[in-house]
């Protein structure tokens, strides 16, 4: 009777066993998938990086007459809905002071450019007109206006009041944002519109669809 027992006691421990070594095996597989699933997203991120360090940065392109041009990119491939997974900016070392200009409130800046990449074109439109649009009373092209759609088209601002004078624009291309702001070549507002305007064009043409 004795050894029936002892037996039973034995075969519980050792199916316990045997249940503790599977779940073991179980936790260990899973801790290795997801550790080899962060190891290749690190590894695919690396690999992003130094692919944008060996191209040059699309917000730069064209603002190579601009003093003291400082360029840089952002990745962030998990950036949650709404975000920009990659961000291209060149800042000229000039700065927009903060003021209200037609009842509209808007924040010390640095002049220069930015792309910004989106998810999807659905994400890049409404940035656009959430974030950007707000900030101005802009002026649309006659092309956009006559297309019927003026979310793509070249949304400017001249501000002329200033020492010297500059320009705000931006457009959306697919997935992408751009943003140009710089000093007007002269004190004329309507020939400033047209310099935001051919800048944002230049800009377009470099524009990686992703």
């Amino acid at each position: 009777m004795a050894k029936t027992k002892t037996l039973r006691k034995s075969n519980k421990e050792s199916h316990l066993h045997i249940v503790l070594m599977i779940v073991l095996f179980v936790a260990l597989t899973v801790l290795g998938g997801i550790l080899f699933w962060v190891t290749n997203k690190q590894a695919e991120l690396i690999g992003n990086y130094e692919t944008l360090e060996k191209i040059d940065n699309q917000a730069c392109r064209y603002l190579h007459n601009q003093r003291a041009i400082n360029g840089s990119f952002g990745l962030d491939a998990d950036a949650p809905v709404g975000k920009p997974k990659l961000i291209y900016t060149c800042l000229t070392g000039q700065v927009a002071a903060a003021r209200t200009i037609h009842s509209k409130n808007i924040g010390r800046y640095g002049m220069g450019a930015s792309v910004s990449y989106f998810a999807s074109t659905k994400e890049a439109y409404k940035f656009a007109e959430e974030k950007i649009n707000p900030l101005r009373y802009w002026g649309i092209d006659e092309e956009g206006q006559n297309n019927d759609n003026p979310q793509t088209s070249l949304f400017t601002f001249v501000v002329n009041d200033e020492k010297i004078p500059y320009f705000d624009a931006y457009t959306v291309k697919r997935n992408a944002v751009v943003r140009v702001s710089l000093p007007c070549e002269g004190d004329d507002s309507e020939a400033c519109t047209t310099q935001a305007e051919t800048i944002l064009k230049r800009n377009l043409k470099g524009i990686t669809i992703r």
